[in-house]
């Protein structure tokens, strides 16, 4: 769903795109523009997929031999985050501690472009732009092999496999508990222009997986509805529509081990 919902903004851009650029093609062709201020009003207007989906990360690198550091910036549609390990972590997994895992500063081999010693650096990101909505994708697939034990193979099944070894490829699913939270503080990975709240980004919607690998499965989902200035948690399964609530949403276990896809507005 993931790869869906991608894939579904990143084509709504482009189609926005292209139509942006044809309507001021076809206003240029009708009036002479005379100034800088207004060639950037037809230029540089902000597309409802920026508005909404357009997070912007910088990335720092910084020489563990020389200190020199180098920066660029990264747009992200989505995140995709960990959700811990499947065995020796008994404490649920909360979102927080994702971003924490996806922010934290992190050792790469690469030699430095200032000195002739520098050849690992430290990679740091923080958010410099946020978007009115932050879609959270939870990496809940664990690439593993499985042996084939029958002597015959089926060729009918089309499970990918390892030549060398005759080894299934498969997607197993990390069924650990995530915590959602209703809040979602991520001021402490910014570094931003204006303070951002702790509370700003409030959770409008879930989409949970339910299965036990990656090909196969059903998918559910638990949304914010307004209606008639009243919002109501509200559970779609398929043709399925019923009333929930938060609590329910945040803390039923069943939810908490299948939670895939999150989305978090801000206020």
């Amino acid at each position: 769903s993931y790869k869906f919902i991608s894939d579904l903004i990143d084509m709504i851009h482009e189609e926005l795109t292209s139509a942006h650029k044809s309507s001021t093609f076809i206003v240029e062709e009708k009036k002479e523009i005379t100034s800088d201020d207004d060639e950037s009003k037809q230029t540089n207007i902000s597309l409802p997929t920026d508005d909404y989906f357009y997070l912007n990360i910088k990335v720092h690198l910084t020489c563990d031999s020389c200190g020199y550091t180098r920066s660029k910036q990264e747009m992200y549609r989505h995140l995709s985050i960990d959700v811990g390990t499947v065995d020796g972590d008994k404490e649920k997994w909360t979102i927080e501690r994702g971003l924490e895992q996806f922010f934290q500063p992190e050792k790469l081999d690469i030699r430095c472009e200032k000195c002739e010693k520098g050849q690992s650096a430290t990679q740091n990101m923080e958010i410099t732009s946020c978007p009115k909505v932050l879609l959270l994708h939870l990496k809940r697939f664990i690439f593993s092999s499985n042996s084939n034990n029958h002597k015959n193979n089926d060729n009918n099944d089309s499970t990918p496999r390892n030549e060398s070894t005759n080894k299934r490829l498969t997607f197993r699913k990390n069924k650990k508990h995530v915590m959602l939270q209703q809040s979602l503080p991520i001021h402490q990975f910014c570094c931003l222009e204006e303070e951002i709240s702790e509370d700003a980004f409030q959770l409008r919607g879930v989409v949970h997986h339910i299965g036990s690998s990656a090909s196969s499965g059903h998918y559910t989902t638990d949304a914010l509805r307004v209606r008639k200035n009243a919002e109501q948690w509200t559970t779609f399964d398929d043709n399925i529509t019923k009333s929930t609530s938060l609590p329910q949403v945040l803390n039923d276990e069943r939810n908490q081990q299948n939670s895939y896809l999150i989305m978090y507005q801000q206020r």
